[in-house]
């Protein structure tokens, strides 16, 4: 099997590019906890290539009207969700925002930083993103 590049694995899909990797839809404003939710992502040690084909369809993405709680006054703000939808995800669980492709295609032995083994939790620091 060769090695697949995040550049690569992104440009491929049955899936229009309007719909890939995320889109907000319209539903629920609080949805109940998912399996798909990006910090479940970051436990993982390993994926194989149709679990990251998987994560990539059904990542959690807040609907429209998604009410963000907050943290310390902040809260996650829609549109970094929408100015990096390529990469940033957001979990209700630990109201915190994850790097897919990072989690996607990292090396699994380096060190993890914030966005990867750890969450963005200080929403005052989103805009130097």
């Amino acid at each position: 099997m060769s090695k697949q590049t995040a550049i690569s694995f992104w440009k491929r899909g049955s899936e229009p590019a309007a719909k890939r990797p995320c889109e907000a839809v319209a539903g629920p404003v609080a949805p109940a906890p998912s399996s798909f939710d990006v910090s479940k992502l970051a436990e993982k040690e390993s994926l194989t290539e149709a679990e990251r084909s998987s994560w990539t369809k059904k990542c959690f993405c807040p609907p429209d009207g998604f009410l963000f709680p907050e943290r310390n006054g902040r809260r996650c703000l829609p549109a970094w969700l929408q100015k990096y939808k390529t990469w940033l995800r957001y979990s209700p669980i630990v109201n915190g925002c994850y790097c897919l492709t990072c989690l996607l295609f990292g090396k699994q032995n380096s060190s993890r930083g914030q966005l990867v083994s750890a969450p963005m939790l200080n929403f005052s620091q989103g805009a130097n993103m």
